[in-house]
């Protein structure tokens, strides 16, 4: 068999020029012929969703909306549909919920119930959406103590059985004193202090830190049973409460999904037909807890 024929190197080079200037052409072409609004097309509100039951509350905030366009900035008050009709249907009975205006419903004569199935319907003039959600039952948190300035803090553990996962937070109950900044970051604290003396302040908020201490901390635990309380995240001595809640499958499969991989530009699991958001029910149990001098 005789050898194969290869074209020669100018041939070659020629051939390869045609083929960019052909690649070339192919995209002015195409980057002439639409813009980046024609490319996304006419926007088309889509109809949204956002609701939390907790258990042992009355049902309250329900928001039915819609989404907005991209590059324009709207009050969620102005994208709510106060119009809409909104029923909630628990195992059989309905019961068609208040609006209480800018696209917010409540039922306040409606107890949410652990172990209850819930369903959301909502009818308006862009169409139909349509959430379920299971109430789960609560925890039972067995920790309880101090959080004293001689010790790290307390291990707050809680028993219970759930595939979605858990949120921690805590709330001031009733708040004293200021703790002093070289009480947390010298002097007793540490065995001396810092160079310069203990009143440095390392948080690098000044005078505005006390302010800290009435802020919820809240945390996602997807499979943990266990969190500690540290002495060193407060600014003010006093009385706090640590709230766990179990979580239902919706709330749980949204906030793992949500956590998206900006390559993948995926999508969070909304578990709503007819629209995008989230109805998710949870269960609260809770210790109280005192933040004090050890000393």
């Amino acid at each position: 068999m005789g050898a194969v024929s290869r074209p020669r190197r100018g041939k070659r080079k020629a051939m390869a020029m045609k083929r960019l200037l052909l690649l070339i052409c192919l995209l002015v072409t195409a980057s002439c012929s639409t813009t980046p609004t024609d490319s996304l097309g006419e926007y088309t509100p889509t109809l949204y969703l956002e609701g939390y039951l907790i258990v042992g509350q009355p049902v309250d905030s329900i928001y039915v909306g819609t989404t907005t366009p991209l590059l324009e900035t709207f009050a969620r008050e102005d994208v709510g549909l106060p119009g809409a009709i909104v029923t909630l249907s628990v195992e059989g009975s309905q019961r068609v919920m208040d609006s209480v205006g800018g696209g917010y419903f409540s039922s306040s004569d409606l107890t949410v119930e652990a172990g209850r199935t819930y369903t959301l319907t909502a009818e308006t003039s862009l169409g139909t959406l349509t959430a379920t959600t299971t109430a789960p039952l609560p925890p039972s948190v067995v920790s309880t103590g101090s959080v004293v300035s001689s010790d790290l803090g307390i291990e707050v553990s809680w028993l219970g059985s759930t595939e979605a996962g858990y949120i921690t937070t805590r709330k001031s109950v009733e708040l004293g004193e200021s703790i002093p900044v070289e009480f947390q970051f010298g002097g007793r604290r540490f065995g001396g202090g810092f160079p310069g003396g203990a009143g440095i302040d390392t948080t690098g908020f000044g005078a505005r830190r006390d302010s800290l201490a009435q802020a919820e901390q809240w945390r996602f635990l997807r499979d943990a049973s266990t969190t500690t309380i540290n002495f060193n995240s407060f600014t003010r001595f006093g009385t706090y409460t640590m709230l766990v809640y179990t979580l239902d499958s919706n709330y749980g499969d949204f906030l793992v999904s949500s956590q998206q991989d900006p390559r993948l530009l995926d999508e969070p699991r909304f578990s709503v037909q007819g629209g995008i958001g989230v109805l998710a029910s949870m269960a609260p149990d809770s210790i109280i807890y005192r933040v004090a001098d050890g000393e």
